[in-house]
């Protein structure tokens, strides 16, 4: 990465955290009603509902799992510039095509189609880290990260109300457009002054020797982090349907489905700053043992619970 100008850094963090801020909104604003439009243009029992939206879910993280290092090898050559473009217009695509769909297969096509474009975020934390001077780093990757995550919190509920005002196939259209206007803004307002950096294979070899991080405790963390994400990918999709079960009348569903979506994020954005002050205090591994205590015993209760607000 070149020189860039301390007064173009800061426009390009700028347009990054309005970007970041409506690709979280954008991407956790349609698909918690997922099962709910797959029982809207079918006319499938429960058990098929719930079988064709796990699939659908699965899908785009297939096909991330598949190309992300492909992307990944395409930044190094030609830059993140481009990722950001690419992700933010082909979601878009997508999701605005997902809104026009009448069937499951066409559902589950258009989401494996969607990991090919997935991962706005991680290129755009990419490129505003690799102009950031070392030691303003983690500052500023942090404060970037807030974007996505308030945007993430605003996404459910925004995404109840206009279910619910219009029609869950309608808050597909406008989260395709949401995406396309944060490819615009990265289009128009991102400046990249990217210089590709030629390694002798010897000299990629010794660093990548010298760098290696594979190291039994960090395996260890990866298989943890990977079943925590299995878990709570396996219970996102189905959400809906529980409170579809738990609601007096399906009139507020999708309004009620935006506000217990949002409420796991609202509670990390309150407790997070709780849980690094405790962390401190009485040591980490503590307090993650407490915490996936705690959790095993939240997904249990939450599967027994037969009220809507004890779920909520």
């Amino acid at each position: 990465m070149g020189q860039i100008k301390s007064e173009q850094r800061i426009r390009n963090f700028k347009i990054a955290w309005i970007g970041t801020f409506m690709a979280g909104m954008a991407f956790s604003e349609a698909m918690p009603f997922l099962a709910l439009y797959i029982m809207q243009i079918s006319h499938f029992n429960q058990a098929q509902v719930s079988f064709y939206a796990g699939i659908s879910y699965a899908a785009s993280y297939l096909v991330v799992i598949l190309v992300s290092p492909i992307w990944g090898k395409i930044a190094d050559q030609h830059g993140r510039k481009p990722m950001l473009l690419r992700t933010a217009a082909g979601m878009g695509i997508v999701i605005i095509l997902l809104s026009c769909v009448t069937n499951i297969w066409q559902i589950i096509i258009l989401r494996l189609c969607q990991g090919l474009f997935d991962g706005y975020t991680p290129s755009v934390i990419a490129l505003i880290a690799a102009e950031t001077p070392l030691e303003e780093r983690s500052v500023v990757i942090s404060k970037l990260s807030t974007g996505y995550i308030i945007g993430g919190l605003m996404g459910p509920l925004i995404g109840g109300v206009l279910a619910t005002i219009f029609s869950i196939r309608m808050t597909f259209f406008i989260t395709g457009i949401i995406l396309l206007c944060v490819a615009f803004i990265s289009f128009y307002g991102i400046q990249e002054n990217f210089q590709k950096i030629n390694t002798s294979p010897t000299e990629k070899l010794a660093s990548s020797k010298k760098e290696s991080v594979w190291t039994v405790p960090i395996l260890i963390l990866l298989s943890a982090t990977m079943l925590i994400q299995f878990v709570e990918s396996a219970i996102i999709p189905y959400v809906s349907l529980m409170i579809k079960d738990l609601l007096f009348s399906e009139h507020y569903l999708t309004i009620m489905t935006g506000i217990v979506s949002a409420l796991p994020g609202v509670a990390t954005a309150v407790f997070a700053t709780f849980i690094g002050k405790m962390s401190s205090h009485f040591g980490t591994l503590k307090i993650l043992k407490l915490c996936e205590l705690a959790a095993i015993i939240i997904y249990a209760l939450l599967g027994m619970t037969t009220s809507l607000m004890f779920f909520a």
